[in-house]
């Protein structure tokens, strides 16, 4: 027997009818909602699909989506609203998005509808965490829904699985293209920012019309333009060229080479010159073929540069004329030792000849012509600053005054001679002999200048104070500190001088008389150096010349030290001891000494004659000491013999001056001095004065 069940009652089927129905359309809704996000593209478009399908096939009285960028969630809802949520605090959206499942929640004011069958509210607030691979992308939020049926929750969750995965596409999609835009806005402001605060100026320059198409603030400022005057200039307009053409031939070459840098001079809108290093290099951009220029301001740099240079030059000037200053001093040293001995001896020769002798008058002459050798020696110990010196307080201005007959028979009659002496002026401490030396040489040069024309020198006197500044325009390369200082100004209306004549001025042997001359101004320099003073030098060509030298003024309290030596006497037959390396020079002393009735010991040098001096320590009363010598010098032995014999008198001898000796001898001092080349005479009165 077949089991036939029973049919279905009416309701039933009409029951599974309204079922079917109901779930198809429910598949057809589904399915229209996700069609609808199909061909959707673009973060916010997809945002506002999800909201706008929700809303038209759900409904409720909002509907938001909070979606992540980044670790940020951002607000969207149906009006429109769109703003960044700083921190999540509701308590059900932080439930939905912690458990990762929708959640339904009873609104909790019914606004008055009738509560329904489940026993809930009259509305709930349905929450669907949006996923993606595991991973939360945000969650929406339907609020106030009066749809309550759980069945359709469960239908639509399909929805929002898949709407996870597009609004996640869309989300790295617009995070990409996020980080891409900032990039190019961080680059675009780098870039901006470089160029607009670049020191130097930057311009994109047609190569046709030579106008800056695209330039930053420099390009235009550091020529004292506005933006807009010098977006209407060409480059001709304010590069100083030759002609325009250049500007031409350089871009033909340019375009060749791709690329050129050079040094220029820029024109500024107030007509003063700017000193410029150029970069050029062809750029395509903007679509057009343009050129980039980078112009640098290098005014400060090169006018730097020129000091540096003056700066080497004057350092090497100067120590050219250190190294002059160094040879002439040492060929005067030893020429005055070969003068000293020939002097000496054609004095000697003078002293046995009688008077009637004709051989007299030809040693005489001979005499005489080692007398100028000697006058030269003294000008180039004078300009290595070493000559000799006797400084005491001196009167410029009676100075000048005495010797104003001596001056005017120095020129020529055809050139007059001015002489204006201030009254009452500051002493000064200097050897009157080198002033007067200084006085004939400038007075010379100025009556060389003039030649035979007629012609004025004028020379006056007077005192002032200078400063630093312009102290600094002494033709000395040592400057003088300020202070007060008395002058002497010596100006002819001769042939005057141009820039490298006076540069060269101080030069030893430069001349622009005739060969053989030029140790008179090298002689001038070294005094005035010796003196602690200061040249000043103003000449043009045609225009004549003017000199004016400085001397550090005095006062009354300052006083100039004098040697003062005890009382002592030599007998006649004493012994006297001679060290001196020049053979000539020793043989010529000692017979010197010989004749003014001494005994003589010679040495060679410093170490023969302590010897010497530990042999006949008791016997010795005089030592005469060269200064310079080997083993041990002169100022080594004078202390090592006031050591051993604290009374012993010495004299020492040089051809340097006695103020570069004595400064050799700061505490204690020898007797005397004397300079070589000198003669019989003179030794025995500074003998028999150092003897009492």
């Amino acid at each position: 027997m077949v089991f036939t069940p029973p049919a279905p009652s009416l309701e039933d089927l009409q029951q599974r009818i309204t079922d079917a129905s109901r779930r198809k359309a429910h598949l057809e809704l589904i399915n229209r909602m996700l069609t609808r996000l199909t061909d959707v593209s673009g973060l916010e478009d997809m945002i506002r699909h999800i909201l706008n399908t929700l809303m038209e096939t759900i409904g409720a009285a909002n509907i938001a989506l909070y979606h992540l960028i980044g670790d940020q969630f951002i607000y969207n809802d149906i009006y429109g609203n769109n703003r960044i949520v700083e921190t999540l605090e509701d308590e059900y959206l932080l439930q939905a998005l912690e458990s990762l499942t929708p959640l339904r929640i009873p609104t909790t004011t019914n606004l008055g509808l009738p509560t329904g069958p489940t026993g809930l509210g009259a509305t709930e607030t349905w929450l669907f965490p949006l996923l993606a691979r595991d991973r939360v992308i945000g969650i929406v939020v339907m609020e106030d829904m009066q749809l309550l049926d759980e069945q359709i929750m469960r239908e639509i969750q399909p929805f929002f699985t898949y709407a996870s995965l597009m609004l996640d596409n869309e989300i790295t999609n617009y995070a990409q293209l996020a980080e891409t835009h900032k990039l190019l806005q961080d680059s675009e402001t780098l870039y901006r920012t470089l160029f607009e605060q670049s020191p130097d100026g930057i311009q994109l320059t047609d190569p046709v019309t030579t106008k800056a198409v695209y330039f930053n603030t420099t390009a235009h400022q550091q020529l004292g333009y506005s933006r807009e005057e010098f977006a209407g200039l060409t480059v001709a307009d304010y590069e100083i060229i030759d002609s325009p053409e250049m500007i031409y031939e350089r871009i033909d070459a340019l375009l060749q080479s791709g690329s050129t840098t050079f040094e220029s001079v820029y024109r500024t809108k107030q007509g003063t010159h700017i000193n410029t290093f150029v970069s050029l290099r062809t750029i395509d951009i903007f679509d057009q073929h343009l050129i980039l220029a980078s112009v640098r301001n290098i005014t400060a740099r090169k006018a730097l540069e020129a000091r540096q240079l003056e700066m080497e030059r004057r350092l090497l000037h100067a120590q050219k004329l250190e190294s002059l200053g160094v040879l002439a001093g040492g060929i005067a040293h030893d020429f005055n030792n070969l003068l000293a001995a020939i002097m000496g001896n054609l004095d000697l020769s003078l002293l046995q000849l009688p008077v009637a002798t004709p051989e007299r008058t030809l040693i005489e002459r001979a005499f005489q012509a080692c007398h100028r050798a000697a006058d030269l020696t003294r000008q180039m110990l004078a300009y290595s600053g070493k000559g000799a010196f006797e400084l005491r307080e001196v009167d410029l201005g009676d100075l000048v005054r005495t010797n104003a007959e001596l001056l005017r028979t120095s020129i020529p009659r055809t050139i007059s001679m001015l002489v204006e002496t201030a009254g009452e002026l500051p002493p000064i401490k200097a050897d009157p002999g080198q002033i007067q030396q200084i006085v004939m040489n400038l007075i010379t040069n100025a009556a060389e200048a003039m030649g035979q024309n007629p012609g004025l020198i004028a020379i006056s006197t007077g005192a002032a104070d200078y400063d630093t500044a312009t102290l600094d325009q002494s033709r000395l390369e040592e400057k003088s500190a300020a202070g007060r200082f008395v002058w002497l100004e010596v100006s002819d209306n001769g042939c005057g001088m141009d820039e490298q004549t006076m540069q060269r001025l101080f030069e030893p042997f430069f001349t622009t008389k005739f060969t053989g001359r030029g140790l008179g101004m090298a002689a001038v320099l070294g005094i005035v150096r010796a003196h602690q003073g200061a040249i000043f030098l103003e000449s043009a060509v045609g225009c004549g010349t003017r000199f004016r030298v400085l001397f550090p003024a005095i006062t009354h309290q300052q006083s100039v030290a004098t040697e003062s030596h005890p009382e002592a006497t030599v007998p006649g037959n004493g012994l006297v001891l001679v060290a001196d390396d020049e053979e000539m020079v020793r043989n010529f002393c000692a017979t010197c000494i010989e004749r003014l009735g001494y005994n003589v010991l010679p040495a060679a040098d410093g170490q023969e004659a302590l010897e010497l001096f530990m042999a006949h320590k008791d016997e010795i009363d005089l030592a005469i000491l060269d200064l310079t010598m080997p083993h041990m010098d002169g100022v080594a032995t004078f202390h090592e013999l006031r050591r051993l014999r604290p009374g012993i008198k010495v004299i020492i001898s040089s051809g340097y001056g006695e103020q570069n000796i004595t400064e050799q001898f700061p505490t204690e001092k020898p007797n005397a001095f004397i300079q070589k080349p000198f003669a019989v005479k003179t030794l025995q009165e500074l003998i028999g004065k150092i003897s009492g």
